[in-house]
């Protein structure tokens, strides 16, 4: 008999990396209609839910908050940046008062949202919590950004429910406050499961030391999509025509480097994979865009490697707005990739398409891709300061063909969870 399943924490679906994972969660849980609880506060839970496309598609699904405010001045500015801060130190207390009213029962001061989604978590046996990316930004508020990131998680144990946390990402806490907060919610769920060997070792080591038992490896959840929605059709690649694609993630500051030397670097490297192997063919360079472009804008990146591109071969521009199915007819096209996007990187690797990774970040999650095989990877932050090879390299991705094992970490997927949920 199957466990009546409460998910909850999802994000946007218009970064179409966490789309594949949010919806291989609604088809492994197979429970319709569906709840599903956002990570978004009672004031704006029904904006955010609009931004779920991807999700919706998949079958009927019921939309409820989290159990606090979200509230996000997004100018910048110290001032804006002061808000934002005291709004997350305040939703400690936010949180805290609708539990209370919860336990003594006086619910009619509870907001319709967060009263509905604590009536969701009390009627469930079990809650699928969607992996979260734990980064605290600064020290002195790490406490309260990763309370932020909890307080679904945090009511479900408050209630005695069993919580899997499943794909979580950790990076090493800054502070003793954040550390403890993760020490005591992760050692409270029923199970951990990290979706890479960083996360895994961290936990394992710093903060989950005494309940080890609890954590597990979880493969990336976008293996289990891929291989159930991705059709094996024919090849889109023409034969006349050696194609590149080109997933661009525009610098932020704490790359440390200028948007310049970044564009400079992937069309230098573009037509050095375009001379190498692409065997005198006309050359096609693809923008593909792994978010909605209103969301995560890359304008500038595509603008400035388009025109050093195109005297080089044709150059298209990406889709404002693709879909998980523009995404797979996108790297379907392509000979070689080269992607700032990790999920760019993850589908190509599935489509057999080879790729050159720059991370824009040094997040545990690229070590998805390491874990499988000896990939190319050059982290944004270093492409200015070492030489790179670019024949070894490009020698080196072609060799990278972890498509099997993904699909074997696929299965493995399906019977952890059919595992939780009880489905025979």
């Amino acid at each position: 008999m199957k466990n009546k399943a409460l998910i909850v924490d999802y994000w946007s679906d218009y970064n179409r990396g966490d789309a594949m994972m949010q919806v291989a969660i609604l088809q492994l849980v197979d429970q319709w209609p569906s709840v599903v609880a956002l990570d978004s506060g009672i004031n704006e839970y029904k904006e955010f839910s609009k931004q779920l496309d991807e999700s919706k598609a998949i079958g009927p699904i019921e939309f409820t908050p989290s159990p606090k405010l979200s509230l996000y001045f997004r100018k910048s500015g110290k001032l804006s940046n002061l808000a934002n801060k005291l709004i997350m130190v305040a939703n400690v207390l936010v949180f805290h008062f609708i539990m209370l009213m919860w336990k003594l029962r006086i619910k009619f001061l509870i907001p319709n949202g967060a009263r509905k989604l604590l009536g969701e978590i009390s009627a469930s046996e079990v809650i699928i919590w969607n992996g979260r990316n734990f980064r605290g930004n600064k020290k002195l508020f790490e406490f309260f950004e990763f309370f932020d990131l909890c307080t679904c998680a945090i009511a479900s144990i408050y209630m005695k429910k069993k919580v899997y946390a499943l794909g979580v990402s950790v990076w090493e806490p800054k502070s003793v406050a954040g550390s403890w907060l993760l020490r005591k919610i992760f050692s409270r769920c029923e199970r951990v499961y990290a979706r890479e060997d960083v996360s895994l070792q961290l936990l394992e080591k710093n903060i989950m030391s005494g309940s080890k038992e609890k954590l597990k490896y979880l493969p990336d959840l976008s293996f289990f999509y891929m291989k159930k929605n991705i059709a094996e059709e024919s090849d889109l690649r023409d034969s006349s025509i050696f194609t590149i694609g080109v997933v661009p993630k525009d610098p932020v500051k704490r790359n440390g480097i200028s948007l310049d030397n970044y564009s400079k670097f992937v069309s230098n490297l573009a037509a050095e994979v375009a001379g190498s192997i692409g065997n005198g063919r006309k050359v096609r360079f693809k923008f593909i865009n792994q978010a909605v472009l209103e969301n995560e804008p890359n304008d500038e990146a595509i603008e400035l490697i388009g025109k050093k591109l195109s005297s080089l071969g044709e150059v298209i521009g990406p889709k404002s707005n693709p879909s998980l199915e523009d995404l797979s007819i996108a790297y379907r096209e392509c000979d070689f990739v080269i992607s700032s996007r990790m999920h760019g990187c993850i589908l190509s690797s599935y489509l057999g398409r080879p790729f050159i990774g720059i991370p824009y970040d040094r997040g545990a999650k690229w070590g998805i891709l390491e874990r499988l095989g000896d990939c190319v990877l050059l982290p944004m932050e270093e492409i200015e300061k070492k030489q790179h090879p670019t024949s070894q390299l490009i020698e080196k991705s072609l060799r990278y063909a972890p498509r099997a094992e993904m699909d074997r970490e696929a299965d493995e997927i399906v019977s952890i969870v059919n595992g939780i949920t009880g489905k025979d």
